[in-house]
């Protein structure tokens, strides 16, 4: 895939933000470095606050910028969604959208043009295409899980059910249209990957390059490793664990895949936070009454911010 090719379609992006000031600005920073020029960045302020100055610097730097304030936390479901529903009502068919996240710029200057190129290319010999991304994985319909590829099967373009946060997702806006956005309904976890399916359902193909899934596996010190590594306190914290199982739960029954939605239970529900116990036993109390009730939620299909987001210095990004 050749990363620096100029036929690139126009893109534009939707950012969410939620109360980081700070890494929303280096964020615009970053974007300003970026080989490739976005049409427009919608950003859609979750929070109470936003950096004014960092807006009117990407403003006098001559990128347009439109910011969105719902008055309340969306989540990222949420958020990316009103981000999109805002871009489809300029953009044409032919167009992408990637979705960003606040927290963790692309790594390398020429990132988002590698994959802007990928899903130009990819597009082009296969109209079916509706994604692309830097990093991707497929999804396991038998066990409820994001599996990640392996080392040896990158090389060439291959296809995903899901592409993670901040691993620059970027959707074909006609995609899109015909599919539907985010589910805002899920506030947090696994909306991507419900989007995936969705897409995939749709007859779209949502593609990465093996190359550049390596380069960021070799930067991120991740090779050989045989499953999705998340970094962080994130597979600790007692929320994100809540959502994280219902969330699982409520996309494989939707699906029909009951006996996924039940090793799910099992396994993220049940198994996977008693275990704690024995690591972390200051922590096992709190996970395990989250996850429980996360199971409780996702059999009763109840949806939407039920469980209030605790930040202590968190971050998300799986390598998938």
């Amino acid at each position: 895939m050749d990363g620096t090719s100029k036929n690139l379609p126009v893109v534009w992006a939707a950012l969410v933000t939620f109360n980081r000031p700070r890494e929303f600005g280096a964020y615009l920073d970053a974007l300003r470095r970026q080989s490739l020029s976005l049409k427009c960045l919608v950003v859609v302020n979750n929070g109470d606050e936003v950096s004014d100055d960092a807006i009117a610097a990407h403003r006098e730097a001559g990128f347009a910028i439109t910011v969105l304030s719902p008055g309340q936390n969306l989540g990222p479901a949420g958020g990316w969604n009103a981000g999109v529903d805002d871009v489809l009502r300029s953009a044409a068919d032919d167009d992408w959208v990637f979705l960003l996240d606040d927290d963790d710029p692309p790594r390398l200057p020429t990132s988002m043009e590698r994959v802007a190129a990928l899903a130009q290319q990819a597009y082009e010999r296969d109209q079916t295409v509706g994604a692309a991304g830097l990093v991707g994985a497929r999804f396991d319909r038998h066990r409820g899980r994001v599996v990640r590829l392996l080392d040896s099967e990158l090389g060439g373009v291959h296809d995903v059910n899901v592409i993670g946060g901040n691993l620059l997702g970027l959707y074909r806006v006609g995609a899109l249209r015909a599919c539907g956005g985010l589910r805002e309904d899920l506030f947090f976890g696994f909306e991507e990957l419900e989007l995936g399916l969705r897409l995939g359902d749709a007859g779209y193909r949502m593609v990465v390059d093996g190359a550049l899934m390596l380069a960021e596996r070799e930067h991120a010190g991740t090779v050989g490793q045989p499953a999705v590594r998340r970094s962080g306190p994130d597979h600790l914290s007692p929320w994100r664990r809540y959502y994280s199982v219902r969330n699982m739960i409520l996309i494989t029954r939707s699906r029909r895949l009951t006996k996924a939605a039940l090793r799910v239970t099992l396994s993220s529900g049940l198994i996977g936070p008693i275990s704690l116990a024995f690591k972390r036993p200051s922590l096992a109390p709190s996970v395990i009454k989250m996850a429980f009730r996360g199971v409780l939620d996702g059999w009763r299909g109840r949806t939407g911010i039920t469980v209030a987001p605790v930040r202590a210095n968190e971050s998300q990004r799986n390598r998938a």
